[in-house]
């Protein structure tokens, strides 16, 4: 509305006037607070998510690390089976193998 118009508006007319915009902010706030709320339970979930995917990719290294292991276990059996005497050579590199790839294991724990 124009100047005009609202003075030759009565008092009664601009005072419902005044209530429907009293009306229309209180619900307006009440609109942004929900929305805040909607939006800060959103960004918990993403932040959850992201958490989530943080927690399947160190299992994934994790696996990775411990096919490793079971690989490196595997073929010093065969060599073992195959060698003889040659064995307790092999043996001793599975174990050094083994320990250095269990202390990798343990710092990708504690780097996550």
């Amino acid at each position: 509305m124009d100047l005009g118009k609202l003075k030759r508006i009565k008092r009664v007319e601009l005072y419902e006037i005044i209530l429907a915009q009293d009306e229309e902010i209180k619900r307006l706030r009440q609109e942004t607070a929900d929305l805040s709320v909607k939006l800060a339970k959103r960004d918990i979930n993403i932040q959850k998510a992201g958490t989530l995917a943080e927690a399947a990719f160190s299992l994934t290294n994790i696996f990775e690390e411990a096919q490793k292991v079971a690989d490196i276990y595997l073929e010093n059996v065969k060599m073992q089976t195959s060698n003889g005497d040659e064995g307790k050579n092999s043996e001793v590199q599975t174990r050094k193998s083994c320990k250095e790839i269990r202390k990798n294991l343990f710092c990708l724990r504690i780097e996550k």
